[in-house]
């Protein structure tokens, strides 16, 4: 075994390297304190962002069915009465899994507030994951909130779409 700072052979166990002086830490403890250096987001600041976005979302789905209101009057048309809600959620569906994939890792809520999404090894999750991460969010809903009250309760706050998900929800 080297010392991973200068390169010096160590003895079995060798807790400190006795030519550089650097102290010495194996890869699972280097693990373990990473895992325990993370501050996972509570209730109340995923709430919150939750509020932001959904405000965002909101607006954008204000705008569809407006230009689809005023596009159907100037055309002389009628838009099918669910193409608004279709679209809305179509781009809600993008906008959360979409930003929550990406290099920030956080939609424009969970930004804002200092938080983002996270997979079990601590790195950036994939679109796909963060789409299962989304539809999990209805279970959360028909269970009368109580898959976001979780939140409150587990040890790595973790909501039940976050469980099914295998993902969390931490600090920056």
């Amino acid at each position: 075994m080297y010392c991973i700072y200068c390169g010096h052979q160590l003895e079995e166990g060798q807790k400190v390297c006795l030519n550089c002086g650097k102290i010495l830490v194996s890869s699972e403890e280097r693990q373990v304190s990473k895992e325990n250096s993370k501050v996972y987001a509570g209730f109340l600041v995923r709430l919150t962002a939750y509020m932001i976005d959904s405000i965002i979302i909101g607006m954008i789905g204000f705008s569809i069915e407006f230009f689809l209101e005023i596009a159907s009057v100037v055309g002389s048309f009628q838009t099918p009465e669910l193409l608004p809600t279709f679209i809305t959620s179509i781009i809600s569906l993008l906008y959360f899994a979409g930003l929550e994939s990406s290099t920030n890792q956080a939609t424009f809520g969970k930004m804002f507030l200092g938080i983002k999404v996270i997979d079990q090894t601590g790195n950036q999750i994939s679109f796909a994951r963060a789409a299962v991460r989304y539809f999990s969010k209805i279970l959360s809903d028909i269970t009368f909130c109580i898959g976001y009250i979780m939140i409150i309760f587990t040890n790595k706050k973790q909501a039940l779409h976050d469980m099914i998900a295998n993902t969390y929800v931490i600090q920056k």
